[in-house]
Parts: C-alpha cells; structure tokens; sequence
C-alpha cells in the first residue's frame, strides 16, 4: 500500500495471474471508494505479477511487475 494525503495505491500483483493495481480515494466521511483500476497493458500476460511494487506521491502513481518479459515493467499513473 502506498498512501499520499487522501489518495491510496493498493496492490493486487497476483490478480487474474497478471496483476494489477488500483487506487482509492478518501471521502470526507472517512470511507475509501475505488477510483481506478491500473493495468500493465496490452503486453501483459499470465506471471508479469504487476503490482508487487506500488508507490504514490502527490498526483503520481509507480507500479511495477517484476516478471514482465524477463526484465520487469515499471509503470507512472497520474492519479
């Protein structure tokens, strides 16, 4: 999980055997509701495990996927 001010990446890498990533938002009440999901993209396939590695800052989302091809993926989202 990577947290920056009411913006949330959480990690899912073993997701439908590609993974994935996906990102909340903090409402005012405290609740957390889905505002995206964020995938590797066409390219991926079954043990690319994106989403083992996932950080935020402000607007900007890292996702990565270590299994990718042979030599990993690493993925920027704006969030």
């Amino acid at each position: 999980v990577g947290i920056s001010g009411t913006t949330a990446v959480i990690r899912a890498p073993d997701h439908g055997g590609i993974g994935n990533a996906y990102l909340f938002n903090q409402q005012s009440g405290g609740s957390w509701t889905q505002a995206a999901e964020l995938l590797e993209g066409e390219t991926s396939k079954a043990g690319d495990r994106f989403g083992i590695a996932v950080a935020i800052s402000g607007l900007v989302a890292i996702v990565g996927g270590p299994g990718h091809s042979g030599t990993g993926v690493v993925k920027e989202f704006s969030a």
